[in-house]
């Protein structure tokens, strides 16, 4: 199977993968840093656990959601903490290195993003969440319906460090299977960016004809 490819996606199509700090910058992360300590809304609140430290505005709306009605749709998970990051997830002066885009295009982390998956007009939330037992990471989205939210799980039980973000509607180019040539689908909402830290990359798109969640590969 073909690589990754950036032109294949578009700008800013998948992910919004950058270094958060760069060599040399230390009064700039001061700086940052008193900002996020004198701002309420960019601390995650601890009354529940332990809970990712310096998290950027957008992260926010993650963590209520999370405690206010995801947590009782899934028994046995809970949002990754502190000692779960390492390599691609671990901190660097206090910040996240890797961060990607949500339904709002802002910068937040890579466990989790949100949009309007299915066909209503409700917004919809992804989580990778950590099994409470085993220590495995599994994506769960919480979808919207008529009757309020229910989990779908897509993946379960994977140690990779992977990664969330919010694909954008594109013309989406994928690979039906390893030895197939490209094809491309026409996204009309958005979808679910699962990837790999700059390695493997799949998108999970809702299927109004099966009602079910859809994975396109576009990368191995």
């Amino acid at each position: 199977m073909p690589g990754f490819s950036t032109q294949q996606l578009t700008a800013r199509a998948i992910v919004c993968l950058s270094l958060a700090l760069a060599c040399g910058r230390e009064a700039k992360v001061r700086d940052g840093a008193e900002r996020t300590r004198a701002d309420p809304a960019q601390q995650a609140p601890r009354a529940s656990g332990e809970r990712p430290r310096h998290l950027q505005p957008a992260d926010t709306v993650y963590l209520p959601f999370f405690e206010d009605t995801a947590r009782s749709l899934l028994a046995g998970y809970r949002l990754p903490a502190e000692a779960d990051f390492r390599n691609y997830w671990k901190y660097y002066n206090n910040r996240l290195v890797y961060g990607t885009e949500g339904h709002d295009r802002k910068p937040k982390a890579p466990f989790w993003t949100d949009g309007y998956f299915n066909a209503d007009d409700r917004r919809d939330f992804a989580y990778i969440l950590i099994h409470e037992s085993t220590g495995k990471k599994s994506l769960v989205v919480f979808l919207s319906d008529q009757s309020g939210y229910r989990p779908v799980i897509l993946q379960e039980d994977f140690d990779e460090e992977m990664g969330l973000a919010t694909q954008q509607p594109v013309k989406l180019t994928y690979y039906p299977r390893a030895d197939a040539d490209a094809q491309l689908f026409d996204m009309k909402r958005e979808g679910i960016a699962f990837f790999m830290f700059e390695s493997a990359s799949s998108v999970f798109v809702w299927d109004t004809a099966t009602n079910a969640f859809k994975r396109y590969w576009i990368s191995d």
